[in-house]
Formats: C-alpha cells, sequence, structure tokens
C-alpha cells in the first residue's frame, strides 16, 4: 500500500487511504494470527487482496498474482475479511425498525 499513489490505491480498492487504514484497524484482530511459522499472511495483506477482489470481481488468482498470495491464500483472506467486517457491520450499517423511519427514510 505504501508504494500506491492515492489515485492508483482508489483504483484497485475503491477506498481513499485513510479509509483503508480505518478498515485495517476495525479487523486487525480477526486477522492476525498467533503462529511461530514465518509465512503468516499479515493483516493489512489480507484485507488489501480482499478489498482488490470485492472491488474487481476478478478471480481470485488474478488478486493473488497482483499481491504476491496464492489463490488459496486469497480465498482465506476474503473470508476472514468478510467475516470480520460482518461482526462489525451493525455499528455501522443501521436499518429503519419501525414505520416512521421507513416513512421518513422514503421522503
Amino acid at each position: 500500500m505504501d508504494d500506491m499513489t492515492e489515485d492508483e490505491l482508489f483504483q484497485c480498492m475503491r477506498f481513499t487511504r485513510p479509509a483503508v487504514v480505518e478498515l485495517l484497524e476495525l479487523v486487525r484482530d480477526d486477522l492476525e494470527r498467533p503462529t511461530s511459522r514465518h509465512h503468516a499472511v499479515p493483516a493489512d495483506t489480507q484485507l488489501l487482496a480482499a478489498l482488490q477482489f470485492f472491488s474487481s470481481g476478478s478471480f481470485q488468482w488474478m488478486v493473488g498474482r497482483s499481491c504476491g498470495l496464492s489463490q488459496p491464500s486469497v480465498s482465506l483472506a476474503v473470508e476472514a475479511v468478510t467475516n470480520s467486517l460482518t461482526k462489525v457491520a451493525p455499528h455501522y450499517i443501521k436499518f429503519p425498525t419501525d414505520q416512521q423511519s421507513l416513512i421518513n427514510n422514503k421522503l
């Protein structure tokens, strides 16, 4: 991410740099793996791979080629990021719960 300009980042991820950083802070704890292995995929790489997959609609192996991951690693990253975002979504996404709210939203 550090090697990309603001325009490149937005074209690839459909998010600004501050938005990606904020997303990373929201999901980092869920994505980091406590492991003694040296090849664990870092949280930021998982997030960027998933965002690129979401924004491009491309194949996982194509996303993996652009960020140095295998297709199975991209698949795991997409699943982990999706699950983590699903956990925090209720704090940011609100649907109307009563008739008056529905009417207000239509106006």
